[in-house]
């Protein structure tokens, strides 16, 4: 008669390798493996950066997500999912994802992450626009807007920078995420209420 301990725990051991090749862990998050996603041609950092601004002047509502108002993880989602690109609901858990970029290699659609509560923990993020300016959703601010990253404010509470996809012609391919984030956060949590200017 078989083991009956012996063969729950090698089942176990299969899930668990399965279910380790499907999702990269580390610390407090979920990092999805590297995808490609074939997209229309009309599809580039132009047109993420179109869909960012076109939310220009919507309203900040803390855990909102929608054309009608929006939290500053809300509308980085929204901005990714309309290219083909699914992204988790917080920031904190944003920062992440893909891979990191150096402030001064950032590219349009690059997401920047800040701390703006106390402590380090990651709680803003925005998407950078080109020439040192990002747009976010920004709670002191009320509604979606473009800001600088040259502001006192912002550059002093800037954590880091990840790159999500690579935009190229006919296809967006999104960036394995890389385990060796500095960020270390609680991504189950909605953004907690991002005071920013």
């Amino acid at each position: 008669m078989p083991n009956k301990k012996l063969t729950l725990g090698l089942s176990l051991l299969v899930a668990g390798s399965a279910l380790a090749q499907t999702y990269n862990t580390h610390g407090a998050g979920l990092h999805f493996g590297s995808r490609s996603y074939t997209a229309d041609q009309s599809i580039s950092s132009d047109k993420l950066i179109d869909t960012a601004k076109s939310f220009r002047g919507v309203r900040y509502r803390w855990g909102a997500a929608s054309r009608g108002a929006t939290d500053c993880s809300g509308l980085i989602l929204q901005v990714y999912r309309a290219a083909g690109i699914k992204l988790p609901r917080t920031s904190s858990a944003q920062s992440w994802m893909g891979k990191p970029v150096s402030r001064k290699d950032l590219k349009p659609g690059d997401l920047i992450f800040f701390h703006t509560l106390r402590g380090t923990r990651v709680s803003h993020v925005g998407m950078y626009i080109g020439h040192n300016k990002f747009i976010h959703a920004s709670s002191g601010g009320g509604h979606v807007m473009v800001s600088s990253l040259g502001q006192a404010y912002y550059s002093h509470r800037f954590v880091c920078a990840r790159r999500i996809a690579e935009f190229k012609p006919g296809e967006i391919e999104k960036i394995t995420s890389d385990p060796a984030s500095p960020v270390a956060s609680d991504p189950g949590q909605i953004d907690a209420g991002d005071t920013v200017k």
